[in-house]
């Protein structure tokens, strides 16, 4: 889902005509965004809102982000939602909102953004064959360790022994041709 440069975000009145109004004006005139903030709405009706504009919202590629109420998200009913700083902290959104969800979170000094979210390690192929397979790839047989000489488009390796050690090390010309270097 591609996040769009622009968001209308209604202005909180809780006029439900009027809200229905603007929404269908911005999306015939080509926005995408819909943020809908009204806090002073119950979460029936907000949930009745969002109910009859995601269909017309999602027909035209478009994205629905509530304000603070991720339970409208965790039901179906909006693509998104934007946290405040009193809100419920993303990192507990993020655990029981689809990994679809869009999340932001809105700061009004340094103390009130959110620790950074700590990335997983990524491994590379080698390092995954010998977690899963306990299977040292990179290893020769003669005892040399095995480094990637090519990759090929479709992200796979070629592993080769560098040298062969009944033959010495090949020249670089000789090098290039075995292993598929110009």
């Amino acid at each position: 889902m591609l996040i769009p440069d622009t968001f209308l975000i209604t202005d909180g009145s809780g006029e439900l005509a009027r809200i229905h109004g603007i929404i269908s004006a911005a999306l015939d005139g080509g926005v995408r965004g819909i943020q809908v903030r009204e806090p002073s709405l119950s979460a029936r009706q907000l949930c009745a809102l969002c109910a009859d504009l995601k269909p017309r919202i999602d027909a035209c590629g478009g994205v629905l982000v509530v304000n603070d109420r991720a339970d409208v998200v965790a039901a179906g009913l909006a693509h998104g939602v934007q946290l405040g700083h009193r809100s419920l902290r993303p990192e507990a959104a993020r655990r029981f909102l689809p990994r679809s969800a869009i999340i932001g979170c809105s700061v009004h000094d340094l103390s009130q953004i959110p620790p950074p979210r700590l990335r997983p390690k990524r491994y590379s192929w080698a390092e995954l064959m010998q977690r899963a397979f306990a299977v040292d790839v990179l290893q020769c047989p003669c005892g040399a360790r095995r480094r990637v000489l090519k990759w090929y488009e479709n992200g796979g390796n070629r592993l080769e022994p560098l040298h062969r050690p009944e033959a010495g090390r090949p020249k670089l010309g000789l090098q290039r041709r075995l292993y598929g270097g110009r």
